[in-house]
């Protein structure tokens, strides 16, 4: 956009000149024809730049999107893997401390005369 102001800066100035002066000389006309052209065409090459900087955005944003989609499925994946081992521990270490818990129990009741302490 500031090659729009640029334009419209140029065609002011022509303005100006032309009516400070007497009457614009034909190479006068044909700069100011040159300058306004060459402001169209700047204007013209900045909206295709910012139209390949757009495309650009619009195609590293959906590679992003997409990365990012397969990075949030497995760490989905891995957490469930992680919760379900967590439940796998959680029942392994309940069932062990119901063995020791019996353990001791048929222990006692078997041999009563015996202690379970033990030496450090």
């Amino acid at each position: 956009m500031r090659k729009l102001s640029i334009f419209i800066a140029v065609g002011v100035a022509v303005a100006t000149l032309a009516g400070c002066a007497s009457q614009p000389s034909t190479a006068d006309l044909m700069r100011a024809h040159a300058d306004e052209a060459q402001a169209r065409v700047d204007l013209r090459q900045q909206f295709a730049d910012d139209w390949d900087r757009g495309t650009d955005l619009v195609r590293s944003g959906e590679k992003r999107i997409k990365k990012g989609e397969k990075q949030i499925s497995a760490a989905e994946r891995d957490l469930d893997k992680g919760q379900q081992q967590v439940a796998q521990g959680n029942r392994e270490i309940a069932e062990g401390h119901q063995l020791l818990q019996e353990s001791e129990r048929l222990f006692r009741e078997k041999f009563p005369n015996l202690e379970l302490k033990t030496v450090n």
